[in-house]
């Protein structure tokens, strides 16, 4: 491993354990060896997948989300005339890679003849629904150009863990629904 080669080893101390080698590693080996952190991708937003069965139709400063559609600006990329770059007036979505379970209609667990929970493709699946929706929605406006953004993707292990328990995709995130709050818990 490359990181293996970053490492210092420190000259002895008197206070140190004999016959023990202290070693120091530079923040990039550190971030690896800790599991990482968060990474930058170029991703058409038609590739990230929704982690979530439906999504309210407001953000919380009270703009729709078809509202916030039509302020999404598409930007020529130099490089290719059929490309270009979505600015979206939000901050840049969130994901993790995951390999979510498969849901049944009513987002119960569904399990293999073993008894095992059954899986759906791994992908990308953000935590920031709406703001993808809108980004999906502006890249469909655009077809036949392929759009872009740039996705912060979440790789630190206990951070990931930390956002999978809200997970409840029950078409391992290729479609969600737009719905108003219905006072009842995990349905929405």
């Amino acid at each position: 491993i490359d990181a293996i080669a970053n490492f210092t080893a420190l000259p002895s101390c008197s206070h140190a354990m004999p016959n023990i080698e202290v070693i120091e590693a530079d923040a990039a080996t550190l971030q690896l060896l800790r599991g990482g952190g968060k990474v930058q991708e170029e991703v058409s937003p038609l590739e990230v997948h929704f982690s979530q069965h439906v999504i309210y139709p407001l953000f919380s400063d009270g703009t729709s989300v078809d509202e916030t559609v039509r302020e999404v600006k598409a930007i020529e990329c130099d490089e290719d005339e059929e490309s270009c770059w979505l600015r979206a007036p939000f901050p840049t979505i969130q994901a993790v890679r995951w390999c979510p379970k498969l849901r049944d209609g009513e987002g119960k667990p569904v399990f293999d003849e073993n008894g095992e929970e059954r899986r759906g493709v791994e992908g990308l699946f953000t935590l920031d629904n709406r703001r993808l929706y809108v980004l999906q929605r502006a890249a469909v406006y655009h077809y036949p150009r392929k759009c872009k953004i740039s996705v912060e993707v979440i790789t630190e292990r206990w951070e990931v863990l930390h956002h999978l328990k809200k997970f409840r995709t029950r078409t391992n995130g290729l479609s969600i629904f737009i719905s108003e709050w219905n006072g009842t818990g995990r349905d929405n």
